[in-house]
């Protein structure tokens, strides 16, 4: 009789965890509570039930969330890209076992409204060509082109020394994390192991960075914890070319930009004139826009469209902004619709006004908040 009383007492202990379902989740806190406009911020949210995967949702449009960590049931790292409006916006967290309660997160003002504002000071490098590491004003570069930053450091591709460089915010202090200085080659590997051809396009997403290799077609991956490099789509022993497909099957003829959202990674593909898609989690590469060896100016929904010089993009989300030879072209990325914002693709020069009137030559890197602001000129598009 003991026993039997026992097993049913077993028995009702165990019947409603075999039922159990995943809690609903609860936010607690943020931190920070807030950040500038246009700024790529990574932030930590405390609370309970949270599980792996959890997805981070801010209210409005505007906000693109790049990658979510999951630390613990009661810790998330999300890193955020701040392009919408200045303001308040709501947060919650989504897990299969419901969605929480919210938080304010706020949007600054841009603290930069006009060009009058700006102060311009050499932060690293010395005017002279080199790759040495070490305090800011002693370091060397050879041709830097993109770069990428979060909360504690600026990431640069160093392309003519085949190098990526990281500067760090606090102290300005230059370091070298993968490839060797005036090595090129294709090797994957870990920090000094590693080998780059000419890398240029630069993007993160808080844990890894992601590199376009503009001489040996490939687009490759650095963990930021371990300085692991690895080549994603691409291969560096066949000839260019054009090809979708996954990973080493995909082909490339000179990569430029690169821009992320957490999910894809979006690719110029300046010699193909097409802008390319990378799923992340199967390394799937797609063409969105444009058709490989035609060279053109025309505005048009994916493959009708045409790009002239697609070096340099950027995102917010919603949608592609293209450096695409003397001019500035959007990129819908719900329906891939193709438009051109400002200057023309085909015609050079320098000259401010309205989208149809604006010239440009040769635009390279692209960010942007309330405006898109383009290099090596100061130049905006509203």
């Amino acid at each position: 009789m003991l026993m039997k009383k026992l097993l049913l007492v077993l028995l009702g202990l165990s019947l409603p965890l075999l039922g159990q379902t995943s809690l609903t989740p609860t936010l607690t806190s943020i931190s920070p509570v807030s950040g500038n406009q246009g700024a790529t911020l990574t932030v930590t949210l405390t609370g309970s039930g949270f599980t792996n995967p959890s997805s981070v949702l801010f209210s409005g449009n505007g906000v693109a969330v790049q990658s979510v960590r999951f630390v613990s049931a009661t810790s998330l790292t999300a890193t955020m890209a701040l392009s919408a409006p200045a303001g308040a916006y709501t947060v919650r967290i989504a897990t299969s076992g419901g969605t929480s309660g919210t938080q304010t997160f706020t949007i600054l003002p841009s603290p930069i409204t006009s060009a009058t504002q700006l102060a311009v000071t050499t932060f690293a490098g010395q005017g002279s060509v080199g790759s040495a590491d070490g305090p800011g004003a002693e370091a060397t570069f050879a041709g830097p082109t993109n770069i990428w930053g979060d909360n504690t450091s600026l990431y640069i591709s160093d392309s003519f020394n085949s190098v990526i460089r990281r500067i760090s915010l606090s102290s300005g202090t230059v370091s070298t994390i993968a490839g060797s200085a005036l090595r090129r080659g294709i090797t994957d590997g870990t920090g000094a192991n590693a080998r780059f051809g000419v890398p240029l396009g630069i993007w993160g997403d808080g844990t890894n960075l992601y590199v376009a290799d503009a001489v040996f077609d490939t687009i490759r991956k650095i963990v930021l914890d371990s300085g692991t490099v690895t080549t994603i789509a691409g291969s560096a022993t066949d000839p260019s070319g054009s090809a979708d497909g996954p990973g080493s099957t995909a082909r490339f003829n000179s990569p430029g930009g690169v821009w992320g959202d957490g999910t894809n990674l979006y690719v110029a593909d300046y010699s193909n004139y097409t802008i390319r898609k990378i799923v992340l989690a199967t390394n799937t590469v797609s063409t969105i826009a444009g058709i490989a060896g035609s060279r053109g100016t025309e505005d048009g929904t994916g493959s009708a469209a045409r790009f002239y010089a697609p070096e340099d993009l950027w995102g917010d989300g919603k949608n592609l902004y293209v450096a695409d030879g003397s001019s500035i072209r959007q990129v819908n990325l719900t329906n891939v619709q193709v438009t051109t914002l400002a200057g023309n693709p085909s015609l050079r020069g320098y000259a401010d006004g309205k989208a149809s009137e604006a010239r440009f030559t040769s635009p390279g890197g692209l960010w942007g908040m309330a405006r898109i602001y383009t290099s090596p000129t100061v130049e905006t598009t509203s």
